[in-house]
């Protein structure tokens, strides 16, 4: 059985890891030698016909990727007592992609599996019962085993939508099912669930309903969650079509992936502690804002832009300003850092005073090394900018004998 694999791979000399059991363990007496196993690569219609033992002799199978480094002997361990095959540094060198893939398909959702022959010779031929992969005229066992689906990238690029394509597989596949073969579309209900605990996978937490129900109500284009569960979610509205907002120029799960990927780089322990609100819409942020006291902020992760974080901060004036920094920014100067330094945020909604939740996170400024200053950059969030044409035009074209040119002058400035 496989007991470890990667879900996508790239081409060229990207390292991967698989391993695989065998989960007979020390019953198993290997007497004369011990097992070997060699890894190749096979496409979908290979790997059905191994599963469904349409080979008379798996030997025979043709691959379509060649794998460096892909034959190792059995390792016992004596602690467990089981018998397993763990390969560290497998290289993709060579693949050939199906003659009459389907023209729409992209490379990312191309499937492959990654296949493993454990070859056993037997101590006595005539002590086993025919297997259908061995002769039977010789003492030597070829045991199959093939991984869930994998896809094989050609650029770094490529990675979402190639994790896309196994979320989905490895969401949906049902109990024997044709090889990689799953239904196109599924109720909101089972995604949202399926969603969540790829956030538990990668984030170390789970989405709460109110972002789920944000979700569901993106993915489906949906002004109301009415009975949202039961609505189908497809594999095109999932990962193909681009959301429907205006100005939007990427797919749900392209913005859903760009999240989990700035979380896992950037704020992940905060995220973990919940002090990231993530998925909440604009309008629903400023309402809730409005009821909190000035200079309280919330965190979310706007739905216009990839792979960014918001802060959304409700001003003296009692409007809220949305604060939008990309991965590349949060490189230069972290979030906490972002948060802590300026003197306009002040809690973290609904009222927890902000050192208390990100004071732990702050990166301090380091000791001054002789002949260097110190770096005293901090981070700065202006309030609204002064209108210079309409100051321009209080000073220079106010209207004869109006007493309250003056006073609308002090009045603009007060407002600042």
């Amino acid at each position: 059985v496989v007991s470890t694999q990667s879900g996508y791979y790239g081409r060229g000399d990207t390292r991967f890891s698989a391993g695989v059991r065998v989960i007979a363990g020390e019953r198993w007496g290997f007497a004369i030698k011990q097992p070997s196993v060699k890894v190749n690569l096979v496409n979908a219609e290979q790997a059905q016909a191994i599963l469904n033992h349409n080979n008379s002799d798996v030997r025979d199978v043709q691959v379509c990727g060649e794998v460096l480094n892909g034959d190792k002997v059995m390792d016992y361990s004596t602690s467990t007592k089981t018998v397993q095959f763990q390969f560290k540094n497998l290289v993709l060198k060579k693949l050939n992609r199906a003659a009459d893939r389907r023209a729409a398909e992209l490379v990312t959702e191309e499937k492959f599996g990654v296949y493993f022959q454990c070859s056993v010779d037997l101590p006595y031929k005539e002590s086993y019962s025919p297997h259908p992969h061995s002769n039977i005229g010789d003492s030597r066992m070829v045991l199959p085993a093939v991984s869930l689906p994998v896809t094989v990238t050609v650029h770094g690029s490529q990675s979402s939508a190639a994790e896309a394509t196994i979320f989905w597989d490895n969401s949906f596949a049902p109990r024997n099912r044709e090889s990689f073969v799953h239904p196109g579309a599924h109720p909101w209900g089972e995604l949202k669930a399926r969603i969540s605990d790829c956030f538990m996978k990668n984030t170390d937490r789970y989405l709460n309903e109110d972002a789920l129900r944000y979700l569901g109500m993106k993915v489906l284009n949906l002004d109301s969650p009415d009975d949202l569960d039961n609505k189908p979610v497809s594999w095109q509205a999932f990962s193909k079509d681009t959301l429907k907002r205006p100005d939007r120029t990427f797919t749900f799960w392209e913005w859903l992936y760009s999240c989990i990927d700035l979380i896992k780089k950037h704020f992940l322990p905060m995220w973990k502690d919940n002090l990231i609100e993530g998925f909440i819409s604009k309008a629903r942020t400023e309402a809730l804002l409005k009821s909190a006291e000035p200079n309280t902020f919330l965190l979310r992760f706007p739905d216009s832009k990839q792979g960014m974080i918001s802060i959304s901060l409700k001003q003296p004036d009692s409007s809220v300003k949305h604060i939008i920094y990309s991965a590349a920014e949060l490189k230069k100067h972290g979030l906490a850092q972002r948060i802590l330094d300026p003197d306009v945020l002040q809690f973290l909604y609904p009222r927890h005073p902000k050192e208390m939740k990100f004071k732990k996170y702050y990166k301090a400024v380091k000791e001054e090394v002789p002949g260097y200053e110190k770096d005293l950059i901090k981070a700065h969030i202006p309030l609204e900018q002064v209108d210079i044409m309409k100051l321009d035009t209080l000073f220079t074209e106010p209207e004869s004998g109006n007493e309250n040119d003056l006073m609308e002058i002090i009045s603009y400035f007060d407002s600042y």
